[in-house]
């Protein structure tokens, strides 16, 4: 977040989570730009939503994903994915995953202490 709230002004970040309650309770998400979207919507709309914003920070999983494949990174905004997601030494990545088919060259690594 620190990193989106350098480069852009009026940086505005939308959660979108299956546990919003949880959201809720992590002090790094309580800021007044931090918005939770907690409404009792469909996967559907949640992932419309994601693919209209700017920029996305992924967390991990595929849905985040696709919301970022099929907003910004369609339109040349910037995704941030935590480059520690896959272990490329565990048995069952080494050999099996290719990074760039999971996180495209012009995506954004991040590191937790960055």
């Amino acid at each position: 977040m620190a990193y989106m709230n350098a480069l852009h002004t009026s940086v505005i970040f939308v959660i979108v989570s299956d546990d919003a309650k949880w959201c809720y309770t992590q002090p790094y998400l309580n800021f007044s730009n931090v918005y939770i979207h907690d409404e009792n919507t469909t996967p559907a709309v949640d992932l419309a939503l994601l693919a209209e914003c700017d920029h996305i920070i992924l967390s991990r999983g595929t849905f985040g994903w696709w919301g970022a494949y099929l907003g910004p990174d369609s339109r040349n905004g910037s995704v941030l994915y935590h480059d520690a997601e896959f272990n490329m030494l565990h048995p069952i990545n080494k050999g099996h995953v290719n990074f760039v088919d999971f996180y495209p060259t012009n995506w954004i690594s991040i590191r937790d202490d960055k």
